[in-house]
């Protein structure tokens, strides 16, 4: 019971910096507040022993951190992606704890490959497709912070999407 108390208490966490991360137009600052939401889902996921979730959030971790360190649109930047990808592919087979694991593998390779992109505004439409994967894993494992996390995702990307639109149609630019 305890253990079910804290993992839930650290999966409360992650909705709150994702949904800060998603209102920000520069990619090192968002990359900053979704660490800090991916850390949060990574303990989560420990203590309530979701195990795909916690090596795919474990890689995610790195993920953040090398995406904040590396130049955007740098050859580095997109092998890394790739290796990203592949090692959460990886790590799910081998943390598999049923078939919904399969939505934690995807909606993580999916996100890994976007985030390498460097371009905010594809980001966020491509979190309309890979945090209902995660909703989807959240809600087998009863993460309620996964599960308000990827809700809130969604809700702050098209937030975003719509924000920024406006902000480029208003100076007569494309959107991204």
């Amino acid at each position: 019971m305890i253990q079910q108390i804290f993992g839930q208490f650290f999966s409360i966490l992650a909705p709150i910096f994702l949904f800060l991360s998603y209102q920000f137009n520069k990619d090192k600052t968002v990359l900053l507040f979704n660490l800090l939401a991916t850390i949060s889902l990574c303990v989560s996921y420990l203590i309530l022993g979701a195990t795909t979730g916690f090596w795919a959030m474990l890689i995610g971790i790195v993920r953040n951190l090398l995406y904040i360190f590396l130049r955007d649109g740098s050859i580095e930047k997109f092998i890394s992606a790739g290796v990203i990808a592949v090692a959460v592919i990886i790590s799910g087979i081998l943390s598999w704890e049923a078939w919904y694991s399969i939505f934690a593998m995807v909606g993580l390779a999916v996100n890994a490959i976007f985030l390498s992109l460097g371009k905010i505004q594809t980001l966020r439409y491509s979190i309309l497709f890979s945090s209902p994967c995660l909703l989807a894993y959240n809600v087998f494992v009863f993460s309620v912070g996964g599960i308000i996390n990827e809700t809130i995702g969604i809700i702050s990307a098209i937030i975003g999407i719509i924000r920024f639109r406006k902000k480029d149609e208003k100076t007569n630019e494309q959107p991204v």
